[in-house]
């Protein structure tokens, strides 16, 4: 992004909304990746609240008292309480819990059947198990990790809950809505050997995982089933969401209210670019472009620094972003979501979901008195690069360099770009911040890349540092087209090889452009 819209920017009409808090406790955004989908189980009432959460078989009409000290139904670890339903996690990204997982699949498989489970003539060890636990034993989606000698059966909801149980529970669920979907185990075997680590995954979880694998819902990663792995929340429901629509009834599909395919996301107008900066101290405007047909939007604001999180509904297309009451707007990552809803409020289109950077004016600050002022504005970073080894082969390394902490993010993205090119420009010698140095090393906000091979000459022909520049003919020499300039042109960064007019700079590339 250009320097000069970093600092501030205007909208030409700007509407500010009086934002709705969520609750003290309000959960994280989800990832950009699962909005939609989450949306969607929440449409088809996979999130929805259990009314037998409450301790006690609900086929005996009987319930468990807990005093107030006492555990209750999904709050054993830390999240949420009975009732308080499934679509407000704590943490998107943490893992699922069993209690959740198993009101998610219940959910699911009365959906699918088109009734309700019976409960279960089963007695729990744990006199606090919710109602949902003894529709899913009826069901076979749950079995219980054992049983004691007076006869009960130990629900297990303290276990670590693993990507294998997420699929036993899921298959169970699926054979006990439709019988003829049992896999045969002729073809499990075939269907698990592409992953490294099948001979992890234990024996009563194998039809399971090969059904998931052969169905297309539990795909594995870089070649490996992860079957100890625990599976995040998002993951967890959405899983279920995919079952669900594959099983479900066709005409309940055809008639759900579900995300309109042909409404694509809201287009931001501004701030532009993929992580924008905007500061503080000036405020935070956000502008998309309205869409043809849709009265209402829903924003949700991820503020930094802590668990804080505002939902709130606009019939403009423009906010003015303020944070919560008693609240500071602080400088970090903050997230925005944006997306269509309809006259109910359900999202009738995907999300458009932007990262911004906030800093205050104390942060854009670069005339620094003397090295120790300096210093306290640095970092340092890592980065990964193509070089030679000694037989001319490329091959990968990480090399480090200290520059400004307010290009820190620009140089990371700069240089994996490198990396990604085509070209696979070979780095094998890096600069950055020179504490007491002149112009933009003092600073941090230079780059030097292979100096001796990228040389600055002055127009009289005299060199300063390095030997040579040669493109084309030694592979360390930056070429004038590459992904190197490609990359730092793309970030607005200058480069002194064709930049200045006394000398040519080949290694440098510089945030101001001196």
């Amino acid at each position: 992004m250009k320097k000069s819209g970093l600092i501030a920017f205007a909208l030409a009409v700007c509407i500010i909304i009086t934002a709705v808090p969520m609750p003290a406790s309000a959960c994280l955004l989800p990832s950009a990746w699962a909005e939609d989908e989450l949306e969607l189980a929440r449409q088809w009432g996979l999130l929805d609240a259990r009314s037998d959460s409450s301790p006690g078989n609900p086929g005996s009409g009987s319930r468990v008292s807990v005093s107030r000290g006492g555990s209750r139904s999904g709050d054993r670890n830390g999240r949420g309480t009975p009732g308080s339903g499934l679509g407000s996690p704590e943490s998107y990204t943490a893992g699922i819990t069993k209690d959740e997982f198993c009101q998610v699949v219940v959910n699911m498989s009365e959906k699918m059947l088109g009734k309700t489970i019976r409960a279960a003539d089963v007695r729990f060890s744990d006199q606090d198990t919710p109602g949902y636990y003894y529709r899913a034993y009826e069901a076979g989606i749950i079995s219980g990790t054992g049983v004691k000698t007076d006869g009960s059966v130990i629900p297990g909801r303290d276990e670590q809950f693993s990507r294998e149980q997420i699929a036993r529970m899921l298959y169970q669920a699926i054979v006990y809505c439709y019988p003829d979907e049992k896999v045969d185990m002729r073809s499990a075997a075939d269907s698990l050997a592409e992953f490294s680590d099948r001979d992890k995954i234990s024996d009563w979880a194998k039809d399971s995982a090969a059904y998931m694998v052969q169905n297309g819902i539990i795909m594995g990663s870089d070649g490996k089933f992860l079957p100890k792995d625990q599976c995040t929340y998002e993951q967890g429901v959405i899983l279920a969401k995919r079952v669900y629509e594959n099983f479900g009834a066709k005409r309940d599909l055809k008639t759900a209210p579900v995300l309109q395919s042909d409404l694509s996301a809201p287009v931001m107008l501004s701030p532009q670019g993929s992580t924008p900066r905007i500061c503080v101290d000036d405020g935070v405007k956000l502008q998309w472009r309205k869409m043809s047909g849709v009265e209402r939007y829903l924003v949700k604001v991820d503020y930094p620094g802590e668990t804080q999180t505002q939902t709130l509904y606009t019939d403009r297309a423009a906010i003015e972003i303020k944070p919560l009451k008693n609240k500071t707007l602080n400088a970090g990552q903050m997230a925005v979501s944006i997306a269509a809803v309809d006259e109910n409020d359900n999202v009738i289109s995907p999300y458009t979901r932007l990262n911004i950077t906030l800093y205050s004016k104390a942060d854009y600050y670069f005339d620094f008195k003397n090295s120790a002022e300096a210093a306290k504005y640095m970092k340092t970073i890592t980065v990964k690069v193509w070089d030679l080894d000694s037989s001319g082969k490329k091959v990968t390394r990480t090399m480090s360099l200290t520059i400004h902490s307010w290009v820190a993010d620009d140089v990371v993205a700069i240089f994996d770009e490198i990396y990604n090119g085509p070209e696979k420009f070979p780095i094998h010698d890096i600069g950055g911040y020179r504490a007491g140095a002149g112009g933009e090393h003092g600073k941090g906000t230079a780059v030097d890349i292979n100096a001796n091979e990228n040389y600055e000459i002055y127009n009289n022909g005299r060199k300063g540092v390095g030997s040579f520049w040669k493109p084309g003919e030694n592979p360390y020499s930056i070429p004038l087209k590459g992904d190197v300039v490609k990359a730092f042109r793309a970030h607005g960064w200058g480069w002194g090889g064709t930049d200045w007019r006394t000398k040519k700079d080949y290694m440098h590339f510089s945030y101001f452009g001196t």
